[in-house]
């Protein structure tokens, strides 16, 4: 049903056939129904408010009538009950319930510290409001409670506003809304506190004093009293300068959707029904064509389900997803998934029981692949939800689509504007004038205006991108010239109307056709870029001949045209991207002319020439991940199109370089096919033996011992080769710690002795640390317990003097989880308290996890059990967003303390298990550990009176069962707990399969 009634103004009623012709009494009738919606209103009371206390003789059958016509106008709004009459809304959107709605969640959020969904949410609240509420009845008695309460309402979205807009640092906006509010409302307190601190935290400290005595003024001539203790104390504060006073409320959103910078118009239906089909459904699609709000839509409907998901509202983009690969990471990425992401599949079976809801946003781009993984998803039958975006269906068996077309514009019989005009009714309309006051407040939708705007509207097909484009040159622009720009025709379209493709090439042809030959250059060449981009990115790639004050400039155009959407990051500075849509048009044109090989070189260069480690001192590999992560996209497209190229050596260098944020972003996997090619391709030796190295250091770190050890011999010939010393003992040292992994101790003893000789002569501080680390991970881990902790605690001296507390921590967890199986309980108690100091100054949740684990491994031993089942707990928490290494963090410690509770058999098989597991990959456990477990086997045998299973055995059960097992143990305190039948998840298995990251130091 598209029926409306409103009450916020006067009375409005709107069918299928446009506004009901309603005479003067009937208006009066339902305006008073409407105070009691839904709720049945005595014919006594209904006499009496319609006519007063003396009523006319013919009263009663004059209701009748003016009921009996409201039926007409109006088929099915009112019913008869047995005392009186009741409005039946039976689907119809009423205002009054939305504005009361909408109050409830801008209060909810405002509460949970949401501001932008607070923002969103009065904002779209104070949009339902036209005018004095239940204007038809304003000089009624019985009308003026809920009138003085709507009212009140609406002010207090306009303060809640206002506060949402400085927390999310928009203070100019908010200060022009403030100014005009303590106009309007002098004697509210609230609006001239926020209007000080708006205007202290944008620097207008005497403005805002000058505000606090205007208050003062007029709190003292129309009430003789002085302003309140919390208004007098903010003075005070700001007289004395306050620094606190300049920072905004901290403005969290809602999971991880994205923030939006404007109000959601024109299909507030479509999130209300869009939201009531998944809550019963496992997943939905969104079809549409391109420009036409798909993804603003899942956006809004995120954000009204998002206290339905208590494990978070997730987007993920795949605009510039082209391989299967490529949308694992988009959702793990979206999903704080850590894990070193392999497949789809993968990521399905970790993420599938989770209560949560995903947007997967611009699913066209790989239709099957989509359609696989929702697939997967529903028949995994766990408990989230996706909400997929797509110009076409996905395809998969059972799909559920929600097809969307463009804004309705207004018909021909567009007469005078006004609150029930068809201009002003038109979702179309509504939009642009949205979006047209944002870009010049002054402009008005009037009789005067609506002919032309809604020819404007039309023209624009009602292509939401098309009219927000439109908009934006309001400012500059009349609506007849807007129109006539909007109605040339794109290259290759007819007059026959334009397709859905092609409607959103016409809407930004036609602000390009607006841009200066240079300016539409500029931006034609913006689509070399794979992800965000800086002015001095576009200056080096785009337009190197360009002053870059002019490139400002232009750039600056192209942003307020929104053809480039801009990113606001913490400091101030300003990224750039293009939208998906937008990126594939630009692409299309620069593939076309004849700039495209000269831009490609400039991009390649630029990015390849990327430095960012600190070279002070060797070994160290000091990167800087945020400023990687922002340029990782534009990385990914110059290692293709530098090996498309010839630049092998260039790609396998900055490869090498980034080592370290390959590892700690579990992006190894993807590196590799890069850096083989490149290796294989290089013409300078020395790179060609870099890029081997780290290609073993990255099998390693994958749990690919064997590959591992090629890589490096291979390596090893070449520094020798080339008498390169350094190389040779970073090479020896990843040598060490695979040789460590795979059990060959003795080898990994003599290649770190070999590189602590080169690293000493160097003069390397972190480099004769890590030697000495290895040299005591493979003493320890081989049964030479009292060499190697001497080592291990040498090292992290070594890594502590050297300024590299997470490094200095790694070590003494390593010595602790040697002294605790080897029952050295001091050493292990006098390391851990330094460990956890250490881990906690380096800034890496890595780290913490480990040194936590090795707390919780000593309490396990040595300890109160309930301590330790609530450490082993938090650390089990903790490790979803940090994802250390499982077997380390989680199963080695836990299966002391299953020990001590009684539970011998299952901690075995916990090692077995695990074991198992790990030498699928060739990884040997730590003879410190054999030795314990074999210690368990022989006390187990009395007590079970039979073999039970050992370690290096097929158990019986899976890996994965037997870790729900344990942790279902770790999850009941206070009692050995029954056995779990259920699946749960599963850390240890990770540590068997390819791609699971393993921090060395």
């Amino acid at each position: 049903m598209n029926e409306s009634l409103g009450v916020l103004g006067s009375l409005e009623v709107v069918g299928q056939r446009g506004p009901a012709p309603l005479r003067p009494a009937q208006r009066r009738l339902l305006a008073i129904l409407l105070l009691d919606a839904e709720n049945e209103v005595a014919r006594e009371l209904l006499l009496d408010r319609m006519w007063g206390e003396a009523p006319p003789a013919t009263a009663a059958a004059s209701l009748h009538v003016h009921v009996s016509g409201l039926r007409r106008a109006v088929p099915g709004l009112i019913t008869t009950t047995p005392a009186g009459y009741r409005v039946e809304l039976d689907g119809r959107r009423y205002d009054r319930i939305e504005f009361d709605e909408l109050v409830r969640r801008a209060n909810g959020s405002a509460r949970a510290g949401s501001w932008p969904a607070a923002l969103d949410a009065a904002s779209r609240a104070l949009r339902r409001w036209r005018g004095l509420p239940f204007a038809d009845l304003s000089s009624d008695e019985f009308a003026a409670p809920e009138i003085n309460r709507l009212t009140e309402r609406r002010i207090d979205m306009l303060e809640l506003r206002a506060r949402a807009l400085l927390a999310g640092g928009r203070t100019d906006e908010a200060i022009g809304q403030l100014h005009e509010l303590v106009l309007q409302h002098p004697l509210r307190e609230p609006l001239w506190e926020q209007l000080m601190q708006a205007l202290y935290r944008s620097g207008r400290r005497a403005e805002a004093l000058r505000a606090f005595q205007r208050m003062r003024q007029v709190l003292a001539e129309e009430l003789d009293v002085e302003p309140g203790v919390a208004l007098r104390e903010l003075g005070e504060r700001m007289l004395a300068d306050e620094p606190a006073l300049g920072v905004p409320e901290s403005a969290p959103g809602i999971g991880h959707l994205p923030v939006t910078a404007t109000s959601f118009v024109g299909r507030e239906a479509d999130v209300q029904q869009l939201s009531g089909l998944l809550r019963g459904r496992r997943s939905v699609t969104i079809v549409g064509g391109p420009g036409y709000g798909k993804t603003r839509l899942a956006v809004e409907t995120g954000h009204l389900l998002a206290a339905d998901h208590p494990a978070g509202v997730w987007f993920a983009s795949l605009a510039d997803a082209r391989k299967p690969i490529d949308v694992a990471g988009a959702i793990a990425t979206a999903t704080d998934l850590r894990d070193h992401v392999r497949s789809l599949d993968h990521v399905v079976k970790r993420l599938a029981h989770r209560p949560a809801l995903l947007i997967l946003d611009n699913c066209e781009h790989l239709l099957e692949t989509c359609a696989g993984f929702v697939a997967q998803v529903i028949a995994s039958g766990g408990a989230m939800k996706v909400l997929a975006t797509s110009r076409r269906p996905l395809g998969f068996e059972g799909e559920q689509t929600w097809r969307i077309e463009p804004l309705a514009p207004p018909g021909r019989e567009v007469g005078v504007a006004g609150p029930a005009s068809p201009a002003s009714r038109s979702p179309a309309v509504q939009l642009f004038v949205d979006r047209a006051r944002a870009a010049d407040r002054s402009f008005q939708l009037t009789a005067e205006t609506a002919p032309a705007l809604a020819e404007l509207c039309r023209r624009a097909e009602g292509i939401p991108l098309a009219l927000e484009l439109a908009a934006r040159w309001v400012p500059a622009l009349g609506l007849d010239d807007i129109g006539e720009v909007l109605a040339g025709e794109p290259p290759g379209t007819g007059r026959g109307g334009l397709d859905h493709h092609r409607s959103l090439t016409a809407a930004i042809e036609w602000s390009l056709a607006l841009l200066s030959p240079e300016d539409r250059r500029l931006f034609v060449r913006t689509a070399i870029f794979n992800g965000r981009f800086a002015l001095d990115d576009i200056r080096a790639v785009c337009a190197p001949e360009q002053e870059r004050r002019r490139l400002a400039h232009a750039v600056a155009g192209l942003a307020n045209a929104s053809l480039i959407g801009v990113e606001r990051q913490p400091d101030g500075a300003a990224l750039y991207r293009l939208p998906g849509p937008i990126r594939e048009f630009a692409d299309r044109e620069l593939a076309a002319t004849a700039a495209l090989s000269a831009t490609r070189d400039r991009f390649v260069s630029h990015y390849l020439a990327r430095v960012y480690k600190d070279l002070d001192e060797p070994l160290q590999h000091v990167v800087d991940l945020e400023r990687v992560d922002r340029d990782i996209d534009n990385l990914r497209a110059a290692f293709e199109m530098g090996l498309e190229m010839g630049r092998a050596d260039d790609v396998a260098r900055l490869l090498v370089q980034l080592d370290g944020y390959m590892l700690n972003r579990y992006l190894l996997t993807e590196r590799r096919p890069w850096l083989e090619r490149a290796a294989q391709a290089c013409t300078d030796p020395l790179t060609r033996a870099h890029a081997l190295r780290s290609l073993g250091s990255g099998a390693q770190a994958t749990f690919e011992p064997d590959e591992s050890l090629q890589y490096f011999r291979q390596a090893l010939l070449l520094f020798r080769e080339l008498d390169d010393r350094l190389g040779l003992a970073h090479c020896l040292l990843s040598l060490s710690g695979a040789h460590a992994m795979r059990g060959a101790w003795a080898e990994g003893i003599s290649a770190a002795e070999e590189a602590r000789a080169i690293v000493s002569d160097l003069g390397s501080a972190t480099g004769l640390a890590v030697a000495v680390y290895y040299i005591g991970e493979n003493q320890a881990y081989g049964g030479d317990i009292e060499s190697g902790l001497a080592r291990l605690e040498e090292a992290a001296q070594l890594y502590e003097n050297a300024g590299q507390p997470g490094r200095a921590a790694y070590a003494l967890s390593t010595l602790i989880s040697v002294a605790v199986a080897a029952g050295e309980e001091g050493i292990a108690r006098r390391s851990v308290a330094r460990a956890l100091t250490l881990a906690d100054g380096s800034n890496s949740m890595f780290q913490r996890l480990r040194a936590r684990s090795s707390s919780a491994l000593i309490e396990a031993r040595y300890g109160d059990t309930e301590t330790a089942r609530q450490m082993l707990r938090e650390v089990h928490e903790l490790i979803e967003p940090g994802e250390p290494d499982g077997v380390v963090q989680l199963l080695l410690p836990a299966v002391f303390l299953l020990r001590r509770m009684g539970r011998l058999g299952l901690a075995l098989e916990v090692v077995a298990a695990s074991e198992a597991a790990l030498a699928v990959a060739g990884v040997a456990l730590p003879t410190p550990w054999r030795d314990a477990v074999d210690s368990w086997t022989r006390e187990a045998r009395p007590a079970r009176g039979s073999r039970p299973a050992r370690p290096g055995r097929t158990p019986s059960r899976g890996v994965e069962q037997v870790t729900a097992d344990l942790l279902e143990e770790l999850a009941r305190p206070g009692r050995v707990a029954a056995r779990s039948a259920g699946p749960r998840r599963s850390v240890a298995h990770a540590s068997s399969r390819r791609g699971r990251r393993t921090a060395r130091p």
